[in-house]
């Protein structure tokens, strides 16, 4: 390589001189300027060899690259030059993977709607009519029919006389012991483990030992009283009801006739 070293100066029209009006110059060399390599470049193998080895290349790391369009030298990133070697020849196939389990068996289908039935056929011409048959013998007589209703009763007679008293049968024998009766006014009978009724089978009063009083109207149980002191009451309970009898809200009170009688005639009974 060859530098020029002038040593130049402008008059005042702007021409470069030298001192002297005139232009001088110097031939520089390489070794003038420091330069203490090689005057011309080594790309030879053993060259490039000489160069250390690095692993960090990337693309966009530079190559030098001979571009023959241009015919120069020209220096490109990796990526540029696009790099790559021949196509590698294709591999033999692989051997056939194993078969696959079979899959489970789908659900079956649902039943078809059963199809309408078909329309009734005409009916058939009638026959001809057959030809009568012969006269049958004679059957042999029937048994005889049953004996007719009996007839109405005659009317009825006339009383005869009294007959005489027969003899007094024997004496039975003695009949099971009754409950037992109330005790004067205390109406309570049997121990605490004993239930008692009091009324009819559609009302009455239940004395449960196992749980208290309850009462019972139309064959079910309406109101109980618990022996712990609770009152259950199935509808609503109702204060200063005059549903209930009312002496205020009757009408045409009458004293009741021959009461002590009507009381002697009434049975009592106890279950």
């Amino acid at each position: 390589m060859i530098l020029v070293w002038t040593q130049a100066t402008t008059d005042s029209s702007g021409h470069v001189t030298d001192a002297n009006g005139t232009v001088s110059t110097r031939t520089l060399t390489l070794a003038n300027l420091g330069y203490t390599g090689a005057a011309t470049a080594d790309v030879s193998s053993s060259a490039l060899t000489a160069f250390p080895t690095g692993t960090d290349a990337t693309g966009s790391d530079y190559i030098p690259v001979y571009d023959a369009s241009a015919s120069r030298w020209e220096k490109q990133t990796i990526t540029n030059a696009a790099l790559q070697g021949p196509t590698g020849s294709t591999g033999s196939q692989g051997a056939t993977g194993a078969t696959g389990s079979q899959g489970a068996t789908g659900a079956a289908g649902s039943n078809g709607s059963n199809g309408s039935n078909g329309s009734d056929g005409d009916d058939g011409a009638t026959g001809a009519t057959g030809s009568q048959g012969a006269t049958g013998s004679q059957g042999a007589t029937g048994s005889q029919g049953a004996t007719g209703a009996a007839g109405s009763n005659g009317a009825t007679g006339s009383q005869g006389a009294t007959g005489s008293q027969g003899a007094t049968g024997a004496t039975g024998a003695t009949g099971a012991t009754g409950p037992e009766g109330p005790n004067g006014n205390d109406l309570r009978a049997g121990g605490t483990g004993t239930d008692r009724y009091w009324g009819n089978t559609h009302d009455y009063v239940f004395a449960d030992a196992s749980h208290g009083l309850r009462f019972y109207t139309t064959g079910a149980e309406e109101m109980r009283l618990e022996d712990d002191g609770d009152l259950h009451v199935d509808g609503n309970v109702v204060a200063y009801s005059t549903t209930v009898s009312d002496k205020r809200l009757k009408e045409d009170i009458k004293p009741i006739e021959n009461h002590l009688l009507i009381l002697m005639m009434v049975k009592s009974q106890q279950d």
